[in-house]
């Protein structure tokens, strides 16, 4: 946890005097009303909640700390219920659905509401969260953590609620999918960074999970980095795969400089030259990163490959020498598709380091897909047979599904937009499809039938 930055504790200082000296905190301790308190929330909670999003987007090693300020008794339990609901989302979560570690924020957080003054209308906004909690913590923590509230009717509210826990995995797993809806885009993500190999061990994972969110939706990382360098100088983490995943990540999305980035350069290449494994548990990681969804673009890709030696030949740099020419000539461009041809015979077709480079097509694939418009059809259909090429190229089932189900969504998206059977839009689209999909693999005949069927109404009686 990092201590908060002395701007941030002002400005938290000064929004619990405000709170203190409001009118609507007197009304609502004359009246003891939900639309007194609600008041109050109205009038400072998008304060809190705009300080918190620049924390969070700023400095998100300073959320915890942020946090305990904010359970203040001072500050009403303003925010109390969001932050019960950030720390239940920011646990590390195994496969069966229950946190790998207890989450000593959540207990802190439901220890301030249990205790608060305000209980009583603080607890209406804050049972499906401590359902969701307690449903994934351990029996016993959530039992020692009941057992210690001394007040009897919030003991007696939280009692409840844990008879009521969810106990079925797959239920627990669509409630916090559910559930996490709501708070999607609120920056509440953090994390510790190890610094012996047991803790490396144990924080990997959420530590793994909190970077890739950082850098798919973070620009600014910059608070990140002095953890980073020191992560990378830790002798002791060496010999561990899970400090190599790390040194992938931040080779990959975040930018070091001087001697911090001449020190990722040497640990990678020294890898490099000593590891008969690099290359492979390198192109095994960009393959689970594209997995995940994370976006490779030309940035990307040039940061890695500006720190490798190029004295070094191994199937890294020849991979990047091709990654290159994708991102200048472009996947269209005839020396590229050649270039992609010969680098792809040249290894085992199921090979890792194949599979990585039809992910990188792939992502180009998705791109061009997502971003096109409907109205720019006709540009589609010039440049729709590139697909089908790659598809020969790769000779890959996944790859041609994926490839396929990519066109029928475009197509369907555009069938959404021109659905008037008889406009002339919709006549093209379907000449074309008519035409071409099955020629190039991307729908069956009798499916591309199905899809312009005019579907005939029930007669009324």
């Amino acid at each position: 946890m990092e201590k908060l930055d002395s701007k941030y504790a002002d400005r938290v200082d000064a929004i619990r005097e405000q709170i203190q000296s409001s009118d609507h905190l007197q009304s609502y301790l004359e009246e003891e009303t939900e639309q007194a308190f609600q008041a109050l929330r109205d009038e400072f909670e998008p304060e809190i909640h705009a300080l918190y999003t620049e924390v969070g987007e700023e400095k998100p090693l300073q959320l915890i700390d942020l946090e305990q300020h904010l359970l203040d008794e001072k500050f009403e339990g303003l925010y109390l219920p969001k932050i019960l609901g950030y720390t239940v989302l920011r646990g590390d979560v195994n496969e069966q659905v229950k946190y790998r570690r207890p989450q000593d924020q959540f207990g802190l957080a439901v220890h301030a509401l249990a205790t608060h003054n305000n209980f009583e209308v603080l607890k209406n906004k804050t049972g499906q969260t401590l359902q969701i909690g307690f449903s994934l913590s351990s029996d016993i923590w959530v039992s020692n953590l009941i057992e210690h509230i001394e007040n009897k009717r919030s003991r007696q509210y939280f009692e409840n609620i844990r008879t009521n826990k969810i106990a079925d995995e797959q239920e627990r797993a669509v409630a916090l999918k559910k559930y996490s809806r709501q708070f999607e885009g609120a920056p509440y993500h953090s994390a510790e960074f190890p610094e012996t190999p047991e803790d490396l061990k144990s924080l990997y994972i959420p530590l793994q999970e909190f970077l890739l969110h950082r850098v798919s939706r973070f620009r600014n990382n910059e608070s990140l980095i002095p953890y980073l360098a020191d992560l990378l100088k830790n002798e002791k983490l060496y010999h561990l795969s899970e400090f190599w995943s790390i040194v992938f990540i931040v080779t990959n999305f975040f930018h070091l400089e001087g001697n911090d980035r001449e020190l990722l350069r040497r640990l990678l290449n020294e890898n490099r030259r000593n590891s008969p494994d690099f290359s492979e548990q390198y192109f095994n990681f960009l393959h689970s990163m594209h997995l995940a969804g994370i976006k490779f673009d030309a940035n990307v890709d040039r940061n890695a490959a500006g720190l490798l030696d190029q004295d070094i030949q191994d199937d890294v740099s020849r991979y990047y020498q091709l990654a290159d020419l994708i991102h200048t000539k472009g996947y269209m461009h005839e020396d590229t598709i050649e270039a992609v041809r010969s680098f792809y015979e040249t290894n085992e077709g199921l090979s890792v380091i194949n599979t990585t480079v039809r992910d990188t097509i792939l992502g180009y694939f998705k791109g061009l897909l997502e971003n096109l418009g409907e109205s720019e059809y006709h540009d589609y259909f010039s440049m729709s047979r590139i697909f089908n090429t790659y598809m020969k190229i790769f000779s890959n089932e996944k790859f041609n599904q994926e490839v396929q189900g990519l066109n029928q969504q475009f197509i369907h998206k555009l069938l959404l937009k021109y659905n008037d059977k008889r406009g002339k839009d919709y006549q093209e689209i379907k000449k074309f499809v008519t035409a071409h999909f099955a020629e190039l693999e991307y729908m069956k005949e009798k499916d591309i039938t199905e899809l312009f069927k005019t579907r005939r109404k029930k007669a009324t009686t």
